[in-house]
């Protein structure tokens, strides 16, 4: 459902920007996208959510590519595990140091999901987008 959702925003969203082509290349110099969509856990991404693991994977990938230029961090999530979301906001900042990183507000970026965009150069939100963060009770 959630890839469906993306799918159906991104072919909207060429038809608003007039002119925007969307093209996915294999090589050359790109931009990466990365998805956190659903609830923060450590360990592996699964069915319901990001995972640390898998998360902090990609964004090492996209620093060791020399061929990608930037990256966009799709954020739709309500947040979960702090653990977790402070380690992907360290990986965030490092490759921050070394490329432009972007996050990309969906519908909701709250708590932890908020988190991750606070470790990024610029934020975008959409216009109904839910953001914010109540803070950490400890």
């Amino acid at each position: 459902l959630a890839a469906g959702m993306y799918l159906r925003k991104m072919r909207k969203g060429s038809k608003i920007l007039s002119g925007l082509v969307l093209k996915e290349v294999s090589r050359g110099p790109r931009i990466a996208v990365i998805n956190a969509v659903g609830g923060i856990s450590s360990g592996p991404s699964g069915n319901n959510g990001v995972g640390s693991d898998s998360l902090v994977a990609l964004l090492q990938k996209a620093e060791r590519d020399r061929s990608i230029k930037g990256v966009v961090l799709r954020v739709d999530s309500p947040g979960g595990s702090a653990l977790a979301s402070d380690v992907m906001w360290r990986a965030l900042r490092r490759l921050s140091r070394e490329k432009p990183v972007v996050a990309s507000m969906v519908d909701v970026a709250a708590s932890g999901g908020y988190y991750l965009g606070m470790g990024c150069d610029q934020i975008v939100a959409e216009e109904l987008s839910v953001t914010g963060s109540i803070g950490v009770v400890s």
